[in-house]
């Protein structure tokens, strides 16, 4: 009798996992190799920049953007600190 009850909690166990890698392997999208941008465009939020299939120049374009940005902001700083101490 203990046996029974052994089994029986040891299949329930076993086919609970079996259906939790079933389900898992048929519902959760693959995010190996995505930056978490492409990962939250999966899940349904919009994307501005896909990293992952841009080509090397347009990478390159995108860094360049950044840059340019940060040096506005940059410049813009020092402006507002010269203002505050001038």
């Amino acid at each position: 009798m203990r046996y029974r009850n052994t089994l029986g909690w040891l299949l329930e166990l076993w086919l609970s996992d079996g259906l939790a890698v079933v389900l898992t392997y048929f519902f959760v999208p693959e995010t190996a190799g995505l930056s978490l941008e492409e990962v939250n465009e999966l899940f349904g939020e919009k994307v501005l920049v896909n990293l992952t299939h841009a080509s090397e120049e347009e990478k390159k374009n995108i860094d360049r953007a950044i840059e340019e940005k940060e040096m506005v902001v940059t410049n813009h700083s020092e402006s507002i600190v010269e203002q505050i101490t001038g």
